[in-house]
Parts: C-alpha cells; structure tokens; sequence
C-alpha cells in the first residue's frame, strides 16, 4: 500500500514539474503556455475526518509538496439535517480551522446532492430526509423513463427548491465570513454527484456501464413543463403539428418520448427531437442561473471570490453508430455551446471531468465509443472562445499511471486550463497518515 501510495504522489510531483518547468512530452504534448494564475487542488475524503492531527499533517505534506489548496464537500445533509433551517456548523468549522493552520486554501463545495449510488461514492450522504415531507414526489423528485424515481437530489422542477438552496447559502455565508483569508472559491453542486446533469445514470436505478442511461423527465412536473414549453413556442396545436408531424388535438397530449431506445436511434433528429431535447437541457440553463443567481447574492458580499460548477465529461457513447451521444443527451448535456453560454451569464467558473483518459485507452474494455480527449478538447475550446474560466478534474482513479498524468498535463498545457483537481486524497496516504 506505502509503495503504491508513494508512487502516486511521486505522479503528481511529476504533474507539478512539468507544468512548472513547461516541459513537453516529446511529439505528445506541444509545450504551449500555463495560466498564471494556475493552481492545483487536492479533493479531500468524502468520509468525515475523525484524527484531525492526522489530517493536518497530511495537508501539510501537501502543502510541502506545492499543492495550492484542497476541495471539500459541505454535505446538506449533515449541516441542516435535523430540520428546516436547523444549522449545525460546528464540524466543517473545526475543518476550516485545521486547513487554515496547514497554510492550503480552502474551496468548499456546497454539496446539495446525496453521496452514495455512484461511482467512487464510499460512503452514504442523503439530503436532509425532513425535504421530502414538503411536497408530492412528483413535484420533488425525478422519474425516469422506467418509472424509477430518483431522490439523489431535489428536482428543479420542485417550486421551493431555489428557496431552501438560498437558505443554506445564506447560512453558510453568515458562518463562513470569518474564514473569507482562506476561501479561495466555493461550488455549487448543481445536480447528482454534485454535477449539472440529471440522474440518468445511477447503479442503484439499474443502471450499468456503458448503457446509455434513463431520460429524467416523466414527473407530472417535468411533463407540465415540456408541455407549456412548447405551447409558448408554437402558440397553436396546428402549428406544432405542422412542424412535428403529429395529429395532436391538444397541448396536454404533448408528451416525452415514449420509447427512449427508438427516440435515440430514430427520432432525435427530427424536429421533436430537437424541440424536446432543447428543452430538456433548457431545465439545466435555468437551474443554473437561478443558483448561481442566489449564489452571487449571497456570496458575493461576504467572500468576493469565484462561483463554481462542475460539468461531467459523458463520453462512453460518443461514437455510438446506433445512438450517438445518448448517453450525454440523457443526462441533459447536449449542446455544450448553449449551455456554457449560460456559465457566461451566470459569471461561473467551469470544472470539466475526465481529463486523465484519451479516445484509445478506456478504463472499461467494453466500451468501445468513447472519444473522452476529443471531449475535454471540444469543451475546453468553446470555453476559451466564450473566455470562460474552466479547470479539469480526473473523473476517476489515476492511480499510479503515467501515461494518465501525460493525458492531463497534455490538457492543461493545450487548452488554457487555469487549474486542476486530484481525485483523491485517500489515495495519496495509507491508513496511518504516510505518504
């Protein structure tokens, strides 16, 4: 285990070398130039700290190692879990405490969404339980094509949603304020695993790697929504008919594909298709400016530092002959210029996944559509064009590889990334604290 443990870190010091150095990896990697103001983070244990001496001094090895901070999740449910408007702050004040003694800087992630169900999760974080008294499931949570529903996170088609995430942050700055020297930025989970995306891939729904994953939209909510969505567009039933090819006699016949196989294999290119996927990650432009709305509010004025979100790279059916991109479509992602747009206008910072993989090594033999490199490139792209500010994160365990480490600082040099997030520091020190 110290052997393996030593030669991760060796990996990222050999991360940190290069950058700082701008050396290339011979024909791979172009030496172009790295932000400034670059900085690298380390993401804490998702389970909660109980040797704070150990955890101190294993940020200070990082801190001695040339990491500039580490990320943390506030999770909802242990900080209000007792009852509406019912804080307890007392532990993550403790951790506050303990990463400012270490000389890091903090970026706290005001986790909204439960731990537990997806991969890397190792242990079990619901959201506050008292939430799901407040209204129908049908108003609150998710539901997909099959009819599972999903209770991961709330659902922004639940009306007080933005109310209750307002709480929280109004709370968490008013605790908080004293520790401002420290905070380097906060992120909003804006959806499960912390992610803007919908819960369409999720083991514990049945869901398994590579399937495409579950359409999140059959609540009476959702429908609701698609349905008075599409009256505002095409105003008249014969206009929509007319663009869709239906018979349709009415706006409450409006309704979300029937047969998810069929939709991605047939239909989403039609002019259907295009109106409900549209509106499909619509929800997610919405939900985004609404919490980044009550984020700057909040924050803003206490903290002045950058607001982020983190947007996971879907790669695994990029290259489906059959149903290209259902995997991405399904979570909600499908047009990532529109959607950094918003990130635009919203004055958030972008976090991108899977920097650590390239189109011909897969993590998983069986999946053989996946372009993760043209992904990461893709978005990196359009975020520079749109002068977004994005950082990378690898989506899974890099462990001792370097070929992956080559993968991100390949990323980093090319694509004008201003920082980069490990996942994990559990990978880094043994059950001791060694590193």
């Amino acid at each position: 285990m110290k052997c393996r443990l030593e030669k991760l870190l060796s990996c990222i010091l050999f991360l940190l070398l290069i950058l700082n150095l701008s050396i290339s990896f011979g024909n791979k990697v172009s030496a172009s130039s790295i932000k400034p103001d670059y900085k690298c983070f380390v993401m804490a244990p998702l389970e909660n700290i109980t040797n704070w001496d150990q955890f101190k001094n294993e940020l200070i090895v990082l801190k001695n190692k040339g990491i500039y901070g580490v990320t943390t999740d506030i999770w909802w449910g242990d900080v209000e879990g007792k009852g509406d408007n019912q804080f307890d702050w007392n532990y993550y004040k403790t951790y506050a405490d303990v990463v400012r003694s270490s000389g890091l800087k903090w970026e706290p992630i005001i986790s909204t969404h439960q731990c537990g169900g997806n991969v890397g999760d190792t242990v079990y974080k619901p959201i506050p339980s008292w939430l799901w008294s407040k209204d129908s499931p049908d108003n609150m949570q998710f539901k997909d094509e099959s009819g599972h529903w999903d209770k991961e996170c709330l659902s922004p088609w639940y009306s007080d949603i933005y109310n209750q995430y307002d709480n929280l942050y109004a709370s968490f700055a008013s605790n908080f304020s004293s520790y401002k020297d420290i905070i380097n930025s906060i992120y909003l989970s804006a959806g499960p695993s912390g992610e803007l995306r919908f819960p369409s891939y999720n083991s514990n729904c049945g869901w398994n790697y590579p399937e495409r994953g579950s359409l999140q939209c059959y609540s009476k909510a959702a429908i609701a929504d698609f349905q008075n969505a599409m009256q505002t567009k095409y105003a008249t039933i014969s206009k929509i008919n007319s663009a869709w090819g239906t018979n349709l006699s009415d706006f409450t016949q409006v309704s979300p594909p029937a047969d998810g196989d069929n939709f991605f294999i047939n239909g989403y290119k039609t002019q259907y298709g295009k109106d409900f996927l549209t509106w499909y990650q619509n929800v997610l432009t919405k939900h985004l400016s609404n919490i980044a709305a009550k984020a700057h509010s909040r924050f803003d004025p206490v903290f002045g530092v950058r607001i982020g979100v983190k947007v996971p790279g879907i790669h695994w059916l990029i290259k489906d002959p059959k149903m290209p991109h259902a995997a991405e479509y399904c979570s909600g992602l499908y047009n990532y210029s529109t959607l950094l747009d918003q990130f635009k206008t919203s004055d958030v910072d972008l976090t991108f996944t899977c920097l650590e993989q390239d189109d011909s090594q897969q993590t998983y033999p069986s999946c053989d559509y996946s372009a993760s490199q043209t992904l990461v490139k893709d978005v990196a792209v359009l975020a520079n064009q749109k002068g977004i500010r994005h950082f990378g994160e690898n989506a899974l365990d890099i462990n001792n590889d370097k070929q992956k480490y080559q993968n991100v600082a390949k990323m980093l040099y090319n694509y004008n990334f201003s920082g980069f997030s490990l996942l994990r520091m559990t990978d880094l020190f043994d059950a001791n604290g060694n590193s």
